[in-house]
């Protein structure tokens, strides 16, 4: 498939499980992938009914590949960008202290929301498929420490990434580049486009599909486990 947006979302799984074994590449998971392509191509989010269909699985390792991408492919990218924009910079420059600071902000306030998920969000999530899908393992559903509200998550899970982004992308509107930084400007204000829209539409996935699905199936757990003789 010749698709800018595929071979970039390709490269988030080969990142994590190299070129040359493709485990992932089953019938399901490559519809899916192209499904998101869509997403990305036409910079929309994930509908509410979409992906369904999808095992829940494919939409984990579809997520976690996604955080790995970001801490070791977007952020060293955005991070080499402004080392060598800085290189051209006087000691004055506004945008001196402003981006690396940005960029040092933005990316504690990720890489801390990632941990979160995968450390705390992730497990408990992965758990109730798991149990859901052999209803024999419900004394795991049981015994588990339930560390996060569902709902309320969902509710809250918005994040201030947006508007960081925002404000970079307003101050570089004042910023004039040299004629030796100006392609340099340009990959930067294109890295933080990209990154935007790349994280909107991995937020709608996670939004509109996984904890609602989620959210559904720890109700029927519950009810399951009320009228189970495990209780008595």
């Amino acid at each position: 498939m010749n698709d800018d947006f595929f071979d970039i979302i390709l490269e988030r799984y080969e990142l994590l499980f190299g070129r040359k074994n493709r485990p992932w590449l089953n019938e399901a998971e490559l519809n899916f992938v192209i499904d998101m392509c869509d997403c990305y191509r036409s910079f929309r989010s994930v509908r509410k009914d979409e992906f369904n269909n999808v095992p829940l699985v494919i939409i984990f390792r579809y997520l976690e590949c996604t955080h790995h991408y970001y801490r070791f492919n977007r952020l060293a990218r955005i991070e080499q960008t402004i080392e060598q924009m800085k290189q051209d910079w006087d000691d004055d420059h506004p945008l001196l202290y402003l981006l690396p600071n940005f960029f040092a902000r933005f990316s504690q306030s990720l890489l801390l929301h990632i941990r979160e998920e995968e450390e705390i969000l992730f497990p408990y999530l992965k758990m109730l498929n798991h149990v859901n899908e052999k209803k024999s393992r419900l004394m795991d559903f049981i015994e588990y420490r339930n560390p996060v509200n569902l709902k309320h998550y969902m509710n809250h899970h918005d994040d201030d990434h947006e508007l960081e982004f925002e404000k970079v992308l307003l101050a570089l509107k004042h910023y004039e580049p040299s004629s030796t930084n100006r392609s340099l400007y340009n990959v930067f204000q294109q890295q933080i486009l990209n990154f935007r829209n790349d994280l909107a539409v991995h937020g709608s996935l996670e939004e509109s599909v996984l904890l609602p699905r989620c959210i559904i199936i720890e109700k029927e757990l519950k009810t399951l486990v009320k009228r189970s003789p495990v209780e008595n």
